[in-house]
């Protein structure tokens, strides 16, 4: 006795992607994944927010250099009208 079976490639590509899809959707649903990802945003935040900083850190000087330099425009440009204030009158 000999029983053959042929199965198209596109009922075995229908019946995979129905599969994974109902994994996935199990996956998805599952009361853990919210926790899950909390763990994984907490974590890459964390990293990230400390990146931010120790860049911040490293270019203090820089920025330091910047807000010095702001502080002197501005001082200057009113002594300027100040200057030209007390000039008029």
């Amino acid at each position: 006795m000999k029983i053959e079976i042929e199965v198209s490639e596109d009922v075995l590509r229908e019946e995979l992607q129905r599969q994974a899809k109902k994994l996935l959707l199990d996956k998805l649903g599952n009361w853990q994944l919210k926790d899950e990802l909390a763990k994984v945003v907490n974590k890459l935040w964390g990293e990230n927010v400390e990146k931010v900083v120790r860049e911040e850190l490293a270019n203090t000087d820089a920025l330091r250099e910047k807000v010095v330099a702001t502080i002197e425009r501005k001082i200057q440009g009113q002594l300027t009208a100040l200057m030209k204030k007390g000039g008029s009158e």
